[in-house]
């Protein structure tokens, strides 16, 4: 097997574990639209003692383990032949723009969400967030 078919599947499946992993941590909490629930409490503990959007996180490693998992030799996209035809360069380009938008919007939502529990929690939340990274561990 060729390492980046490895390395894009590893990271596939990283980032399906982790949003897994988040569901599970923020149990009722978890919502798909971004707002502040009755009774919301700040998760600080879990992946959310690491990074402030491990869920985001998640995504990204999905999105770039999907385009590492399909550029390499071994790939479906290579070995199929389709980048041959312009159909198949106008699916990739379609493809990795939704990828892209979905990095993107992910790490926007990020920001948005910290907008507003900065709002909800104050002092308790720049706190927490002095010490944790955004979505990359000790990166970003």
């Amino acid at each position: 097997l060729d390492p980046q078919f490895l390395l894009g599947t590893g990271m596939i499946i990283a980032g399906a574990v982790l949003r897994w992993v988040c569901f599970r941590t923020l149990g009722k909490l978890f919502t798909y639209e971004v707002t502040v629930q009755k009774d919301h409490k700040l998760m600080t503990s879990g992946p959310y003692s690491i990074v402030r959007h491990p869920s985001y996180s998640g995504i990204l490693l999905v999105v770039s383990g999907i385009i590492i998992w399909q550029s390499g030799p071994t790939s479906w996209t290579r070995l199929s032949m389709i980048l041959n035809h312009w159909a198949g360069k106008a699916l990739a380009a379609v493809c990795a723009t939704w990828l892209a938008a979905f990095g993107i919007g992910a790490v926007k939502r990020a920001h948005t969400e910290d907008t507003l529990m900065r709002k909800e929690f104050g002092e308790r939340w720049t706190e927490w967030a002095s010490r944790t990274y955004l979505l990359i561990p000790w990166v970003y």
